[in-house]
């Protein structure tokens, strides 16, 4: 787990070193950081950007079993003695990807539903994470890239033996399932078969149960006092919509955004085959 100073709130996970978690950010003095994408139904994501927040998701909901194959499994504590997931309904997680016109997400929030494609700054979503972690401190916030396994080495029969990025990198990985940490780096984890989502995932695990899910406020400043009025355009500079939906739709959209805003003062729509 690698931590930046001057972002003490955000833990990055399956990172190489600083340099690669400040090349996410920044870029590398030469090209600008690549940005990140999150697919959404377009209900949802005009209400989310309304109220300014990212919903993170309960993975007990998740279509694939294996999924939540963490939060259903039985585990032995320090003391020796069987427990259920400690951290269940109480883990929540945003998938992102850096993949802008990506066949499989489209897929899935945009088939058979008016979808679209929002494109964030990463260093802006970091900055909102601090912020927020700022403004709610018994919150473990974490971004790290998921590390796509066979599906027996998921399964391993003992936390001990599932092969985590962290180890193979030299870091020391605290295997105890009431340390929210390496709750954190069990949500990193996914099969082969998905290996085509390439996601990034937001992961916050907080202390209160919300069995639906919970928001992540990103109109936090640093030092934890909301942003009046925050401009989305901010942290997505871009709306991509969905290659299943013609230009008749993706007009709609951008004349609803011109006439109810949704917290943009400006915006670019693009279709996604552009």
């Amino acid at each position: 787990m690698i931590r930046l100073p001057e972002y003490p709130n955000v833990n990055f996970l399956n990172f190489e070193d600083e340099n690669e978690v400040k090349k996410f950010m920044d870029g590398d003095g030469v090209n600008d950081a690549d940005p990140l994408y999150k697919y959404a139904p377009w209900k949802f994501a005009k209400q989310s950007l309304t109220d300014r927040y990212l919903w993170m998701s309960n993975p007990s909901v998740w279509n694939d079993p294996f999924e939540d194959y963490f939060l259903a499994a039985k585990y032995v504590d320090t003391h020796g003695t069987e427990i259920d997931f400690p951290y269940k309904n109480k883990v929540f997680c945003n998938c992102l990807t850096p993949d802008n016109n990506s066949e499989a997400h489209w897929i899935t929030y945009a088939k058979k539903q008016v979808g679209v494609c929002l494109r964030i700054n990463v260093k802006e979503l970091v900055e909102r994470l601090n912020g927020f972690g700022r403004a709610n401190p018994n919150l473990g916030i974490y971004l790290g890239k998921v590390t796509y396994l066979k599906q027996s080495e998921i399964q391993a029969k003992r936390i001990q033996d599932i092969p985590l990025y962290e180890d193979t990198k030299g870091r020391t990985v605290v295997r105890d399932i009431n340390n929210p940490d390496f709750c954190a780096n069990l949500l990193l984890l996914k099969r082969k078969a998905f290996k085509h989502d390439n996601e990034v995932r937001l992961i916050i695990v907080q202390e209160n149960e919300e069995p639906k899910g919970m928001r992540f406020q990103y109109d936090y400043d640093a030092s934890g006092f909301t942003i009046p009025n925050y401009l989305n355009e901010k942290l997505f500079d871009l709306v991509f919509t969905s290659p299943f939906h013609g230009e008749d739709k993706r007009d709609s959209i951008r004349k609803e955004l011109e006439k109810k805003k949704y917290g943009f003062n400006r915006i670019t729509i693009h279709y996604a085959s552009d």
